[in-house]
């Protein structure tokens, strides 16, 4: 099987996390490559290929330069992402179309999705093309954010939509309520239920387990993009009230995002008095992000939306105890989380000051929650990704 991942998302930014979608096409198609003997190439960016080489990894690749007049000014504006994006689709390298059997974006982006789609014509349909959502947009007006760009972000995926419905002869969604939800969407576009499968997600539970606590402490952190549909500027109000009972306390904040993103945080933290207590980390090496993960005495997801949460099953491999919004795609956790209603500031900052206070609830939690990390691991997801491939390959009336 040769099978070809297309991974564009981060475009020609610097300083921008991996995000789930990726780790996750990572560490399941590394598994497949050792275990199943897939040969596996990536079509990305320079981004890309750096984020790879960084998490010791170096399968094909078929690199998507940037041009050499492109502005360094531009590589974490939120303009210069998506021009990046636009170029990457009119301008990108053409691949052999008879060097692979599936083509796999690893998200539903047009970014990723529009040139699969270009490769899988070109075959003559030889090639067989796999799509891929992680979590469903919300309508515009129920989201956080410009209400413009959540505009164009919930138009381009039901467009998307549209067009894997059309092209795409396998389509996978999280097994999960969110992932639920995504396929009884794509149902309404027009996919026969047939052609949806439902993945797993993973954790590397022994490899973090095997990581030391890192410095300095902190008494939170939160891992993920610097975005609002992260939660990101509900941070300066939960950690002000939190300040309040724990004036020391200091929070973690491990993610990179656009250059507005990040002076429109700053701004806020320093309008709710508690700039001097929150750490912006940026983007933290994988090798180093567990151990600055197990520096602090709980873990914070105030995300507004996820498709699954790779992030929050790593914290509890770390044995962090959680505070989180209930979210659909975290009813798969049973153990470790203390869930409070989206949007409620107030409750989140009164769990963390209860985890902070009570040593007892935040060690029974850390237990619970690293036996619930241990029931995911990347080997089973990898075996159900090999089940649907190669399914895929073998039978021409694919049914699952």
């Amino acid at each position: 099987m040769r099978l070809l991942y297309i991974l564009n998302g981060l475009g020609f930014s610097s300083g921008m996390p991996i995000g789930g979608a990726d780790k996750r096409a990572l560490e399941v198609g590394r598994l497949l490559s050792q275990l199943r003997r897939v040969d596996v190439s990536f079509l990305t960016t320079t981004a890309g290929e750096r984020v790879l080489r960084d998490n010791n990894w170096l399968p094909n690749f078929l690199i998507n330069r940037q041009p050499g007049w492109w502005p360094v000014s531009w590589f974490k504006t939120l303009p210069g992402r998506a021009l990046s994006y636009f170029y990457l689709i009119f301008f990108a390298n053409k691949v052999d179309c008879d060097q692979f059997d599936i083509i796999y974006p690893t998200s539903d982006f047009f970014f990723d999705l529009w040139p699969a789609i270009k490769i899988k014509k070109r075959s003559g349909g030889c090639a067989k093309l796999v799509g891929i959502v992680h979590h469903l947009i919300p309508l515009p007006w129920r989201r956080s954010g410009s209400f413009l760009i959540n505009l164009c972000l919930f138009l381009c995926q039901r467009s998307s939509f549209w067009l894997l419905s059309r092209f795409a002869d396998l389509i996978l969604v999280a097994d999960t309520g969110e992932g639920r939800k995504i396929a009884t969407v794509l149902e309404e576009c027009g996919l026969p239920k047939s052609r949806i499968g439902f993945f797993l997600n993973g954790v590397a539970y022994q490899e973090i387990e095997r990581v030391l606590v890192g410095s300095p402490p902190y008494e939170a952190c939160m891992v993920g993009g610097l975005r609002p549909s992260k939660g990101i500027f509900d941070l300066p109000e939960i950690w002000r009230l939190v300040s309040q009972t724990f004036p020391q306390a200091r929070l973690l904040v491990i993610g990179g995002g656009t250059s507005e993103n990040e002076l429109l945080l700053w701004k806020k933290l320093k309008q709710a008095g508690v700039d001097g207590l929150v750490d912006l980390a940026g983007v933290v090496p994988q090798d180093q992000l567990y151990s600055k993960m197990k520096s602090s005495q709980v873990f914070i997801s105030p995300s507004h939306e996820e498709g699954w949460g790779i992030v929050l099953c790593e914290a509890m491999a770390c044995g962090l105890p959680i505070v989180c919004y209930n979210l659909p795609a975290f009813e798969i956790f049973k153990e470790g989380l203390t869930r409070v209603n989206l949007g409620d500031k107030t409750s989140f900052a009164m769990e963390i000051i209860r985890l902070l206070q009570n040593s007892f609830v935040r060690r029974e939690l850390a237990k619970g929650a690293r036996v619930e990390a241990q029931k995911f691991g990347w080997d089973k997801a990898a075996d159900r990704e090999w089940h649907y491939l190669s399914k895929l390959l073998l039978d021409s009336t694919f049914n699952l």
